[in-house]
């Protein structure tokens, strides 16, 4: 270095030193941007496995709960200090519309109220204001798809896309211990407070997973969603990842015991949908079905407008209109007295059977 600041190289020190600056910011950028990457599709408690092409992939769920599991108070893992039951409980008529659901069951499901109201204070899983109701207005609609999985194989494989705060996915997992679920967001404190609350209620049929629902490669039998996005955004990203069946399965009715299962493809919760408005709404994709979520629970228990849209794969494979209004296969209704649900017959699905309510109409495709 020499006395007017230049060293043998032709720069000058404050070049240099600025030089040296920007290198170790680089440094800094490329190392978070590999720590980013590699820990992009990691599980809420850091574990991964890498698939055949070297990129993390998910690790499959443990195998779950048994009915004594199922039947069984919350696990060891819970803090000494109990969980605190949420503010606003459910009602009686609520807990006699899930006469299948066990103490134990019942207990998560309002301990789960209880740990949504404690993460809501650090980070905001739903509106502040509507934290007194988490039970009635978010839980029980949410527990309304349970009805139509009651009676899905055991190992069946869900994905419950943008699940946010665990809804409708963590209430599903309680009801459905036969049921695999996978809940995918892409904000990474989501699923850390998800993943949080799946291990306090000792859940081993849910896998938290952080990564965008474009870069899963899992295939499932039913994939999720609540008031997520757009209807045809929300298509485009799910479309390639079900199961497709065998045209032998397909041939036969999912039902069992005068209860029915919606053919594998989406369930997505949304409210303000009707037969006029529903097509305009979900940008020209008409559902194979809509379940009122207050016609599933029934007894008047939940007054909301929220529904359930079912989206068959095969309906999803025709695309817009296809088959639909606009597409000349038209929607019937049909309507059935008593409770529980009809089985398909040659024209399409017949459903009915408002859990008592003496009569529902769903809208069904032919």
């Amino acid at each position: 270095m020499t006395r007017d600041g230049v060293d043998h190289n032709g720069q000058d020190h404050k070049t240099r030193r600025r030089d040296i600056k920007n290198s170790k910011k680089q440094q800094q950028k490329e190392t978070k941007h590999k720590q980013h990457k590699h820990s992009k599709q990691q599980r809420f408690d850091g574990s991964y496995m890498a698939d055949q092409d070297g990129v993390a992939a998910p690790r499959p769920p443990t195998p779950p709960a048994s009915p004594a599991e199922a039947t069984a108070t919350l696990p060891s893992t819970t803090p000494a200090t109990s969980i605190e039951v949420a503010c606003k409980g459910f009602t009686a008529e609520a807990k006699a519309r899930f006469s299948e659901l066990t103490p134990g069951q019942w207990a998560k499901l309002e301990a789960l109220g209880a740990l949504v109201q404690e993460w809501n204070g650090k980070v905001n899983v739903i509106s502040r204001k509507d934290i007194e109701n988490v039970l009635p207005r978010h839980v029980l609609p949410c527990m309304g798809i349970s009805k139509l999985l009651a009676k899905a194989p055991s190992g069946t494989k869900l994905m419950d896309v943008g699940t946010g705060g665990g809804f409708p996915g963590l209430p599903l997992a309680i009801c459905c211990p036969h049921v695999h679920f996978w809940l995918v967001d892409s904000i990474g404190k989501k699923v850390k407070v998800v993943g949080d609350m799946a291990a306090r209620l000792g859940l081993k049929n849910v896998t938290a997973w952080h990564t965008r629902v474009e870069e899963v490669r899992e295939k499932f039998h039913y994939i999720t969603g609540r008031s997520v996005t757009a209807m045809p955004r929300f298509v485009g990203w799910v479309q390639d990842k079900f199961i497709v069946p065998s045209a032998a399965a397909e041939a036969v009715a999912a039902a069992v015991e005068g209860e029915m299962t919606p053919s594998r493809g989406i369930l997505y919760i949304k409210g303000g949908i009707n037969e006029e408005n529903q097509e305009e709404d979900l940008g020209g994709w008409a559902p194979t079905a809509r379940y009122p979520i207050s016609e599933l629970i029934g007894g008047g228990v939940y007054e909301g407008d929220k529904s359930v849209l079912h989206f068959s794969v095969q309906d999803l494979q025709r695309g817009p209109h296809g088959g639909g209004a606009a597409g000349g296969g038209g929607f019937r209704a049909a309507a059935t007295g008593g409770c529980g649900f009809k089985v398909r017959g040659e024209g399409g699905w017949v459903v009915g059977g408002g859990a008592g309510r003496g009569g529902s109409v769903h809208q069904k495709r032919r």
